[in-house]
């Protein structure tokens, strides 16, 4: 039976996605060379075959798929292979068709950059999202490059001998035929630099059905620390020959964004994406600005929109000229802005830490239906950033090791991404989970380290389970560049997630060590608070708890460097 269709799909890099991704409108997969022709893989892992002019002289169906009927059309002077599997994702706006036209498949100029397999961007939606997510992620070799947490959507790498398997993971349904996550979409456009020589018409009768949304959006800047971000539209039965707007103040909202950096010399990047109701995610701009420092946006706030900003950290020219990127950060989810109003956004600061909430956490997949492997899967942020907002940074080390009962039964490099998972057996067993990260100085100086370990029972599952761990997050008032006042008695709020949360917390201890931790203190937590001396100037202060829920689980955290004094 097949489980879910459920989710967003698209070259990375080439769209514009629902995930914000702009850029040409193709994608190149690795291509076999069989004498003069040559094997291009499809997403569906079905290859087409072409001989040295590009035309379509065959056709190879994937393991399985023989079956399934397969549609050769002529666009313009494109030419799409579309198994019928995927029709209808396309038809829907799930998918775009550009992934299966072979004249973009074929382009020698974007062939070398997914030679070593075809990047994709894929985001998960609904109620199976970790089955569908672990299922790609778990995929013979494929490599997940980057995730987006408050997005659901992860950057994955997928070898041509894997994309039949990504394909069926994606496209599976429960045995009870129930879909394990809800449709997405993706869209695709255009970012030009004028419009001049640039025209728009309705072709054919007019969409009456409500399926046809157009949106309009537009980025100005101010000044060096502010721009405007305007998006309008929604549903129409024709498409536009063209659009004006004027905007007046008091329609607008101020968004101030708090650009924190923990290293000196670093800028940021960072921009809100508009939501309209039923339309995928529209641009944003980004212009670089100094950290630490605060940018104001002014955005719209008609046609119920909302907005989801994100924030990136740079570093020094990489080898292309262009600014390091150190670290990524988003909002959990748009939020809605009232006209008038101020509100106020912080990214980058500590203290950072895990983060449990929505599709994160550490997860148990039932036994595969062919080999009846089982895995534990570790996919959680190591370090989400103070406000919560999860992400990434680059790091300079990362160990993950699982225990059964006692015994190591698994190691590997990866910090909890999920992109590693571990094989584990049926039977009911004590297992400990051990994660620890490590990142440079120079790129943020604040949770240098971060260790954790969950302890819990687990054992044989029938659908992918989110296993009882839990974590302690640590919210002291500190600036945009993580610091607080040297010496100063600091209460700092204490916030227990997963298993533990509530009413199911039975135990919580705190320790502070200000010898990197070298020795500890325990300190009481009263009133979902600790009061501790802030460390003197220049000095960091290093954090740890152990907290045990209800059921005897236990989870363990340190984290080195929470916040400098100054």
């Amino acid at each position: 039976m097949k489980r879910a269709g459920a989710f967003t799909v698209a070259a990375a890099a080439s769209l514009a996605l629902t995930t914000g991704t702009t850029g040409p409108a193709t994608a190149a997969p690795d291509i076999t060379r069989v004498g003069g022709d040559q094997r291009i893989p499809l997403v569906t892992g079905d290859r087409v075959v072409v001989d040295a002019t590009g035309r379509m002289v065959g056709f190879e169906s994937a393991e399985g798929r023989a079956h399934i009927p397969v549609e050769i059309r002529r666009t313009g002077d494109h030419t799409l292979v579309v198994p019928a599997d995927a029709q209808r994702l396309i038809a829907t706006g799930r998918l775009d068709q550009r992934l299966f036209d072979l004249d973009a498949l074929t382009d020698p100029r974007l062939r070398e950059s997914h030679r070593d397999g075809l990047k994709l961007i894929v985001r998960y939606e609904g109620s199976a999202t970790a089955a569908a997510r672990t299922g790609v992620r778990t995929a013979g070799e494929t490599r997940l490059r980057r995730t987006f947490p408050t997005l659901g959507a992860d950057a994955v790498r997928a070898s041509r001998d894997d994309l039949a398997e990504v394909w069926e993971a994606l496209t599976d349904r429960r045995k009870d035929g129930v879909r394990a996550t809800d449709i997405g979409r993706v869209g695709n456009g255009w970012v030009l630099r004028g419009f001049t020589g640039f025209r728009t018409a309705h072709a054919g009768p007019a969409v009456t059905d409500g399926s046809l949304l157009q949106t309009w959006d537009a980025h100005f800047l101010e000044d060096a620390a502010s721009q405007y971000a305007v998006a309008f539209g929604g549903k129409v039965s024709r498409v536009a020959t063209g659009y004006t707007r004027h905007v007046k103040g008091n329609e607008l909202a101020t968004l101030k964004v708090g650009l924190g950096a923990s290293a000196p010399g670093k800028s940021a990047l960072a921009s809100p994406y508009a939501h309209l109701p039923g339309a995928p995610e529209g641009n944003g701009f980004s212009a670089p600005q100094w950290t630490p420092g605060t940018r104001t946006f002014h955005v719209s706030t008609g046609d119920g929109i909302t907005w989801l900003t994100r924030f990136n950290q740079t570093g020094e020219p990489d080898e292309w000229g262009h600014p390091a990127l150190e670290g990524a950060y988003e909002t959990v989810r748009p939020k809605r802005y009232e006209a008038g109003g101020t509100y106020r956004e912080t990214f980058n600061t500590g203290v950072f830490g895990p983060l449990l909430g929505e599709g994160m956490g550490v997860f148990r997949t039932a036994p595969d239906p062919d080999t009846g492997e089982q895995r534990l899967v570790g996919a959680l942020p190591l370090l989400a950033d103070g406000e919560g907002h999860a992400g990434s940074t680059r790091y300079t080390s990362a160990t993950s090791a699982l225990y059964r009962d006692g015994v190591e039964v698994g190691r590997n490099d990866d910090p909890l991404s999920g992109s590693q998972p571990f094989t584990v057996g049926a039977a009911d067993a004590e297992y400990r989970l051990t994660a620890s990260v490590e990142r440079p100085a120079d790129v943020a100086a604040a949770s240098t380290r971060v260790d954790a370990g969950f302890t819990f029972r687990s054992k044989q599952v029938a659908a992918t389970t989110a296993l009882p761990v839990s974590t302690v997050r640590f919210a002291p008032p500190v600036d945009l560049a993580s610091r607080l006042p040297a010496g100063v008695p600091v209460l700092v709020p204490v916030t227990v997630q997963g298993a533990a949360a509530g009413g199911n917390l039975k135990a919580l201890a705190v320790s502070v060590s200000h010898d990197d931790g070298k020795s500890w203190k325990s300190v009481e937590v009263r009133g979902g608070r600790i009061s501790v001396k802030s460390p003197p100037k220049g000095g960091g202060i290093a954090l740890s708890a152990e907290v045990t829920d209800k059921q005897g689980n236990t989870s363990t955290l340190t984290i080195h460097n929470a916040w400098y004094g100054k």
